[in-house]
């Protein structure tokens, strides 16, 4: 699975739909940690997102533009360079945690955009010389947010109410009035009163960045540990820590469904003892290093993202020698027609995992349910998650005929499913 940025969530870190455009100026590495997360997004949509839960996305994006970390607020999340150029224009300038400078560029915050709207306000930003638009839900401090779940190649919809982040170069000398006009363009009504421009300072990204990211307790034993960072100090003899390079692939440890699949691996330890491990969809390879080091003799991580076997195979490195040459990253399609690639690489799969992990949607769930079987040694454990707790009868009904002792937990409304494989 692919990870996304605080931006694509919600309050509480739901996986939500946002909709990002990018205008075609190529704009500086170092300004843009976001680019790296639409051009991925447009590259995994047309498949299965990469299997991110319930997510859905539509960007347009230059080529050329390109980035390596995606930091996790809005306000760095938004920052877009602009133009080297002067005004005379006295906005606030906005700086995160360390920012000092003079602004780079102006951003312009609409609220109260209704959401079949906003896309269209988003184009005639971009036509009359926005640099960058996102859209993301406006709701009221404390107010639930609204969630929005989609399969893949389904119709979507954007929020009921929403709010369009645009930016300027500075020497955009009237940027109140650039809405106006896109809002007469696309007639939607907008409060010029409501919306904030203000000058965003350049920012140490990385720093920012690296400070965002800290080491995560999952459970009394388990912590997820950024590469940059050392493991908190006054752990138990036995803590597990899981190295990883956040921001490339789904799976750092804060989704439920994670979670979740990581406590049961560490309730299940004893079985683990020796284990031969498949992680379906293995984004940061997280599932598969937490079972290496719970005793799984080898694992096996598939992902349909050549981005996502990279990271998966980088984090391996990261956890010791011993992890690498346990973890093999193999890239797969997304659909069950496509060429199993376990068999593709040369290694068995016909009954050849005692355990099977998937953390992905439920339409690959469903659909990949007889291929998962097949790697089901008999008497193996399965753990499926990425799922709704509504979606557990159709995903269950999916394997009923491979596998029994089902077991459901859930966290929220994110569920995960545990059965064991039929003998024969």
């Amino acid at each position: 699975m692919s990870v996304l940025p605080r931006l694509m969530r919600g309050g509480n870190g739901t996986l939500l739909h946002s909709t990002c455009r990018w205008a075609a100026p190529a704009l500086p590495r170092a300004l843009l940690p976001a680019a790296h997360c639409a051009s991925r997004c447009a590259h995994t949509c047309s498949a299965i997102s990469s299997w991110v839960p319930k997510v859905v996305h539509r960007y347009a994006l230059p080529a050329q533009v390109h980035g390596s970390c995606w930091p996790r607020s809005r306000q760095t999340m938004c920052t877009a360079a602009g133009g080297q150029g002067t005004t005379d224009m006295h906005l606030p300038i906005k700086h995160g945690e360390g920012g000092e400078g003079e602004a780079t560029c102006v951003r312009a915050i609409v609220p109260h955009v209704p959401g079949e709207a906003a896309e269209l306000l988003c184009d005639a930003l971009l036509g009359l010389g926005a640099q960058s638009v996102v859209v993301q839900e406006h709701r009221a401090p404390g107010a639930p947010e609204q969630e929005i779940y989609a399969e893949p190649g389904q119709e979507h919809a954007l929020w009921d109410s929403c709010e369009v982040v645009a930016h300027f170069p500075l020497e955009h000398a009237d940027v109140l009035g650039t809405i106006a006009s896109a809002a007469e363009v696309c007639e939607v009504g907008v409060e010029l009163g409501s919306v904030v421009v203000e000058g965003v300072a350049n920012e140490a990204w990385v720093s920012q960045i690296k400070a965002s990211y800290v080491p995560l307790r999952l459970s009394r034993r388990m912590f997820i540990v950024p590469e940059w960072d050392s493991p908190p100090a006054g752990q138990e003899a036995d803590a597990i820590n899981i190295i990883l390079q956040p921001g490339v692939a789904f799976g750092t440890g804060e989704h439920p469904t994670t979670r979740m699949c990581l406590a049961l691996l560490e309730e299940g330890e004893a079985g683990l003892a020796g284990a031969r491990v498949m992680d379906y969809g293995t984004g940061s390879g997280v599932l598969a290093l937490a079972a290496l080091k719970l005793g799984a003799a080898s694992a096996v991580g598939t992902d349909t993202d050549p981005l996502a076997v990279r990271a998966a195979a980088r984090n391996a490195e990261l956890n010791g020698p011993q992890c690498a040459a346990a973890f093999r990253v193999l890239q797969c399609g997304p659909s069950s027609h496509d060429p199993d690639p376990v068999a593709e690489a040369g290694l068995p799969s016909r009954g050849a995992f005692t355990l099977v992990a998937a953390n992905i949607l439920r339409g690959p769930l469903v659909e990949l349910a007889g291929r998962l079987a097949h790697y089901a040694a008999p008497g193996g454990r399965l753990l499926l998650s990425g799922i709704l707790e509504e979606q557990v009868p159709d995903v269950r009904a999916a394997y009923a005929r491979h596998f029994h002792s089902f077991e459901v937990r859930t966290e929220g409304t994110w569920a995960a499913v545990t059965a064991v494989r039929n003998d024969a």
